[in-house]
């Protein structure tokens, strides 16, 4: 089935404008038909997963329908291509309460190949373009809402051969319960998809592996499969650029049966997504090996301190699986901002690379390192030390901005050896981003009075900017913890030029007072930011008052 415009018959370009009274002189009313076309089908694919973020946005199904009244000529255009249409055919937008435009709209699509995409609270529709043209269809990319449904026998629909089927996205609204469970007598498109690149479903249990895994480009699965059975159905997945297992996989029982898995080497795999237990993570993580400078975005959520629990062999693990990703990462990427929290229950890892700044984190050419670990019970000193011991080999040198949070945990040391020496690996870090909890933390690297520093390697040495969040009048310590930090940084030769503080809006209309700044740091401005608006001083200019939050000060 080939895509092109055709002219509507008896139709000239010339007699279409004329009839509307357009200026003929418009460069736009100039265009080639072909053109034109070229355009709308342009417009049409611009709509490529829009809907998933914003569901009710203006589709390409409206702009095309508002185009077509436009001119003669560009009805023209466009009603005398079945491909536009079926490449538009957005079911949020065609909840209509009577049939007339969706039966319009599918009539206009001829016996073009279709992209079905949008959201869905009653699914009949879709339903019934499934059954009736699933052999036209090219793309599937649906969120359904409408749980009454699951029942329904054209569900089957998925079992036949899918001949044209190129992308297959179907979301649930969370809490949807499986459809088509039983995966021994559930075969996929009849094992017959000979152009399927995408396949993303997480309600569906099917038979795996298919055939159609050998050219699968990405892949999203679910819950519904273990740990053994996605390594071997993965085997020879040679194509695989992205990869995501969704939440609730489940591992082996142990960490002894690594050797009994597969363990996969997937060339093009520049993605991989991964949400379950820790145990379970490291496993799946330990058996691939991806593209050089793969994206990992690894979460976890345990309801113990795992790496306790289990003991050293989960440990060292852990510390060999992250390191290798980690330096695979940052040697192929220039990485700019790094971000660390560490608190009580929480350790999270993350970086975004430069090209991310023209991408959406969910574009094929975004690039990024996220990991996050959580558990209920907190973590050790050594659980933390651990986890920073993963990174102690990345090359670090092109960070300029650290995002540092520290709250909660109140036994791990500023002398803790990983901590020391991931601090120092950062050295060309400008910008600092933290809380003043944070900030007192790294004041614990200020040398005590009957200790020498002579020999100690510089904490931060570039750094000339710090942004400090939440600031409120309610912590006693603020002025204590900005002078210590602030006169550390002078003593050191690394004199901080630019202070942003962060105000909510619980901190009170005359507060926090940093009038001390005015003799303390000479030269420094400082910016106050908070819903209101910002306002600047550079301190020493003869005003301290305005150095107290809620005076006007620019």
């Amino acid at each position: 089935m080939s895509c092109r415009y055709s002219r509507s018959p008896g139709m000239t370009y010339e007699a279409s404008i004329s009839a509307q009274d357009l200026n003929a002189q418009t460069a736009i009313f100039k265009l080639d038909g072909h053109l034109l076309w070229r355009i709308f089908m342009t417009i049409a694919d611009a709509d490529e997963g829009i809907h998933r973020l914003y569901p009710y946005h203006s589709s390409a199904l409206h702009t095309i329908r508002r185009s077509s009244q436009v001119c003669g000529l560009w009805r023209d255009v466009i009603l005398g291509s079945p491909c536009l249409w079926g490449a538009v055919v957005n079911l949020t937008h065609l909840q209509q309460k009577t049939d007339t435009w969706r039966n319009e709209v599918m009539r206009r699509t001829g016996e073009a190949l279709l992209n079905v995409t949008g959201a869905v609270d009653v699914a009949q529709f879709l339903l019934f373009i499934l059954d009736a043209h699933w052999t036209r269809i090219r793309k599937v990319d649906v969120v359904i809402y409408d749980f009454r449904s699951l029942e329904d026998e054209r569900w089957k629909v998925f079992q036949r051969r899918a001949p044209n089927l190129e992308s297959f996205r179907l979301g649930c609204a969370r809490g949807t319960p499986l459809f088509l469970q039983n995966s021994s007598t559930n075969i996929l498109f009849a094992d017959h998809a000979p152009s399927l690149h995408e396949f993303s479903a997480t309600q569906i249990n099917f038979l795996i592996p298919p055939p159609w895994f050998r050219h699968i480009r990405v892949l999203q699965l679910s819950s519904c499969f273990t740990l053994p059975q996605v390594l071997d159905a993965l085997v020879d997945a040679h194509l695989l650029e992205w990869l995501e297992l969704q939440n609730g996989f489940t591992g082996v029982s142990g960490l002894d049966r690594f050797r009994e898995l597969p363990t996969l080497i997937l060339p093009r795999l520049s993605r991989i997504q991964v949400r379950s237990r820790l145990v379970t993570c490291m496993e799946f993580l330990e058996h691939i090996h991806p593209a050089r400078g793969c994206s990992l975005a690894m979460s976890t959520d345990d309801p113990s301190d795992t790496l306790t629990v289990w003991g050293s062999q989960l440990l060292d693990t852990v510390q060999r699986v992250l390191s290798r990703y980690a330096q695979g990462y940052f040697a192929a990427h220039n990485t700019k901002e790094l971000s660390l929290d560490i608190n009580k229950g929480l350790f999270r890892f993350s970086a975004y690379a430069e090209s991310n700044v023209n991408h959406p984190l969910n574009s094929p050419n975004s690039h990024y390192f996220n990991v996050r670990i959580s558990n209920k019970t907190g973590f050790t000193p050594s659980a933390i030390s651990l986890l920073l011991r993963c990174f102690s080999s990345c090359a670090f040198t092109s960070i300029t901005s650290l995002i540092f949070n520290f709250v909660g945990v109140h036994d791990f040391e500023i002398s803790d050896r990983d901590f020391t020496h991931f601090i120092s690996s950062i050295g060309s870090v400008e910008t600092l981003q933290t809380g003043i909890q944070a900030l007192g933390f790294l004041c614990g690297f200020i040398p005590k009075k009957e200790e020498s520093d002579t020999n100690t390697k510089p904490i931060l040495p570039s750094l000339r900017t710090i942004k400090i969040q939440e600031v409120d009048n309610v912590h006693s310590s603020v002025e204590t913890i900005i002078t210590d930090f602030l006169s550390w940084r002078k003593g050191m030769g690394s004199v901080i030029g630019s202070m942003e503080l962060m105000v909510y809006g619980y901190a009170t209309p005359r507060g926090p007072d940093l009038c001390f700044l005015e003799r303390l740091a000479p030269g420094m401005e400082v910016i106050w930011k908070s819903s209101s608006g910002v306002a600047k001083y550079v301190c020493g200019s003869g005003d301290p008052d305005k150095l107290v939050y809620g005076t006007r000060i620019c």
